[in-house]
C-alpha cells in the first residue's frame, strides 16, 4: 500500500496484485493510510475455504474480505468500509466455540448443509454463509479470482492454514490507491462529501435509534474506547494468552487500573 500510495501521487493511481502471503490482519489498517494522503483505498484478500457457492453444500470460497475508505476532509477520520464476504466474520464463530454460546441462523450451516445454531457444526466440516446470500457469493468469487488467478496464488481450497505455521500460506491480495485530487479539488471534494454524509446522518430514524452512523464509525468508535478503558477478554481468550505467554516468556500486560 506505500508503493501505492508514491506512485498515485505521482501518476494519480496504481494497482498491485501480490501472492505468496499470509493472513496480513484487517484490511482497513492499510486503506485507511490511503485515505490519509487523500486518496480511495481498496484492499481485498482471499483466504482459505469457509463458504459454499449459492446452493452448494461444500465450503469452496474463502470469507474473502473487502476494504474500501475514502477521505472525508482535514482533521476529520475516513468513512470505512471493511467486510468479510461471509454473513459475519469468521472469528465471532469460533468466539462463540470458545465462549460456549450459540450464534444466530443465518451465520453457518452443518457439515450436510443444515442450517444450524452450533459453532462447532460449522467449524468442523460446516460452512460460512455468504452476505446476502448469491450477491456474497458473487463478491466472494471475484475477490478469489482477482487474489488467486491474478496472483498465482493458492486459492481458497489448496492454501495453508491461518494456524499452520510451518509453511507459507500463499494467500494472494491486491491493493490500490487513487489519488482523488486528479479529477476533483479537495476545497470541493469536502463541501461534497459534508453535504452528503451530513445529510444521510440526518435521516429521520426509526424509533429506538439515537444516531445514524457511517461506515467505520462504531468500529472506531470502539477502538477510541479500548484506547481509553482497555479491552474486556472473554475468559477463554484469555486463558490462550497466557499459554502463550507461558511458550513464548512474553510477559502479558498487566490490566489497566
Amino acid at each position: 500500500m506505500s508503493l501505492c500510495i508514491q506512485r498515485a501521487s505521482r501518476q494519480g493511481s496504481c494497482f498491485a496484485a501480490v501472492g505468496g502471503g499470509n493472513h496480513f490482519g484487517y484490511a482497513a489498517c492499510f486503506t485507511e493510510q490511503a485515505a490519509e494522503k487523500g486518496m480511495l483505498g481498496l484492499a481485498i484478500a482471499n483466504g482459505p475455504k469457509a463458504l459454499p457457492p449459492t446452493g452448494g453444500a461444500r465450503a469452496l470460497l474463502g470469507t474473502n474480505p473487502l476494504a474500501l475508505s475514502l477521505p472525508v476532509g482535514a482533521g476529520k477520520p475516513p468513512i470505512t468500509l471493511d467486510m468479510a464476504t461471509s454473513a459475519v466474520a469468521r472469528g465471532k464463530v469460533t468466539l462463540a466455540k470458545k465462549t460456549g454460546r450459540p450464534i444466530p441462523e443465518g451465520w453457518g450451516v452443518d457439515k450436510d448443509g443444515n442450517p444450524t445454531t452450533d459453532p462447532e457444526a460449522v467449524l468442523s466440516g460446516g460452512a460460512m454463509l455468504p452476505v446476502g446470500g448469491p450477491k456474497g457469493y458473487a463478491l466472494s468469487l471475484f475477490i478469489e479470482v482477482l487474489c488467486s488467478c491474478l496472483t498465482g496464488a493458492d486459492n481458497g481450497q489448496t492454501m495453508g492454514s491461518f494456524y499452520d505455521f510451518s509453511r507459507t500460506q500463499n494467500t494472494g491480495y491486491c491493493f490500490a490507491a487513487l489519488n482523488l485530487g486528479g479529477v476533483v479539488d479537495a476545497p470541493q471534494w469536502e463541501e461534497r462529501m459534508s453535504a452528503l454524509l451530513g445529510s444521510i446522518q440526518a435521516c429521520p430514524r426509526r424509533p429506538g435509534v439515537d444516531r445514524i452512523l457511517l461506515p467505520g464509525q462504531p468500529e472506531r468508535e470502539n477502538w477510541e474506547k479500548a484506547k481509553r478503558e482497555g479491552i474486556s477478554l472473554p475468559p477463554a481468550v484469555e486463558e490462550e494468552l497466557k499459554k502463550l505467554e507461558e511458550h513464548y516468556g512474553v510477559p502479558l500486560p498487566a490490566p489497566l487500573g
